[in-house]
């Protein structure tokens, strides 16, 4: 494997288990420069650099990204609105799980259970990378990753498609946006 070397800093958020993160370093060999949550789950996390707030302001991202010059931030399920302010200052990526390319109405929180309640009206399924912009998740969106709906009524495995899903498009974006 060949270790990632960025040219530019990477800062990573995340709300639940900090899960794709780490599966994001093992594939890309090379970790952020800083890892945000909001959860506490340190010992059960891989990252060297990590910070852990419950409310986050817009203070407190400025004062966390200020740090770096130029950083790349991902998001990944960050469970946090990020004020329009810094989306406007700073280059922002957010991990969707739901193909808001193909059905813009899966935009917002906890959509993946629209896809498992109503599987005819959603005959693909799959994840995007989009940038930040003030209006959730409306920001252009660079990489997806589609899959068909196999019309499987197990939210496990539904919700296991679709981390694989965000894995993937995170995978095709990060090595060419931070080397």
């Amino acid at each position: 494997m060949k270790t990632l070397v960025k040219k530019r800093p990477w800062v990573a958020f995340f709300s639940h288990t900090g899960s794709e993160v780490a599966k994001l370093c093992y594939e890309l060999v090379g970790e952020p420069d800083c890892v945000c949550t909001n959860t506490n789950v340190l010992n059960r996390t891989p990252f060297s650099h990590e910070i852990l707030k419950d409310l986050w302001t817009e203070h407190d991202y400025r004062e966390i990204l200020c740090r770096y010059d130029n950083p790349i931030v991902t998001l990944h399920g960050w469970m946090k609105i990020i004020p329009a302010q810094i989306c406007e200052e700073f280059e922002i990526y957010n991990g969707h799980p739901a193909a808001i390319d193909l059905y813009p109405e899966l935009k917002g929180m906890d959509k993946q259970e629209d896809v498992i309640n109503q599987t005819e009206k959603y005959p693909v399924i799959g994840s995007v990378i989009h940038k930040c912009t003030a209006e959730l998740d409306s920001g252009e969106i660079l990489v997806s990753e589609h899959v068909p709906n196999m019309k499987v009524f197990n939210r496990d495995l539904v919700y296991d498609i679709l981390k694989d899903t965000s894995l993937r498009t995170w995978l095709k974006f990060l090595p060419n946006t931070l080397t």
